[in-house]
């Protein structure tokens, strides 16, 4: 895994739709998810939230939606270093008309970092507000969700 690379990129928020951008190991995936689903972003912020729970059973999966389609995302956290990424876009809800698939790793921390930091560049974006109003179901921010995530990053590292 030396050569690993995730990023993860919110490229726009607007009206209800997500388009977001991720580089892991050289694959670059590309989605705009809808409204008719969580936003990528939220959904991220909560795995992390979750796989670094203590109770946590080191599983987690996403389903973000679009017009027509849908990206599936299962986690698997291994050793608590390790994400397993198994990711399915499809032609529509079902999980079955598989257009494309990835099956990657990366270091846990790696991605953890990489959603923090995305979280904070989407909050100085466009602020409480704009992101409210952005997601058209006026979903808040989830500022406390990525605040508790920070601190125990923070809390781990000392």
């Amino acid at each position: 895994m030396s050569n690993t690379v995730f990023k993860f990129c919110v490229k726009e928020i607007a009206v209800g739709w997500c388009d977001i951008e991720m580089i892991i190991n050289g694959n670059v995936i590309k989605f705009v998810a809808s409204y008719l689903g969580p936003n990528p972003l939220d959904s991220l912020i909560e795995a992390c939230g979750d796989l670094s729970d203590s109770y946590s059973d080191d599983e987690y999966h996403i389903t973000w939606l679009k017009e027509p389609g849908s990206m599936y995302i299962d986690m698997k956290l291994v050793n608590n270093k390790v994400l397993r990424l198994d990711i399915k876009q499809c032609s529509d809800e079902s999980d079955k008309n598989v257009i494309q698939e990835w099956h990657e790793t990366v270091p846990y921390d790696i991605f953890e970092s990489v959603i923090i930091a995305e979280g904070f560049r989407v909050l100085n974006t466009y602020g409480l507000c704009g992101y409210h109003s952005s997601w058209s179901d006026h979903t808040d921010f989830p500022l406390s969700s990525l605040l508790r995530l920070t601190k125990k990053v923070a809390l781990s590292q000392n």
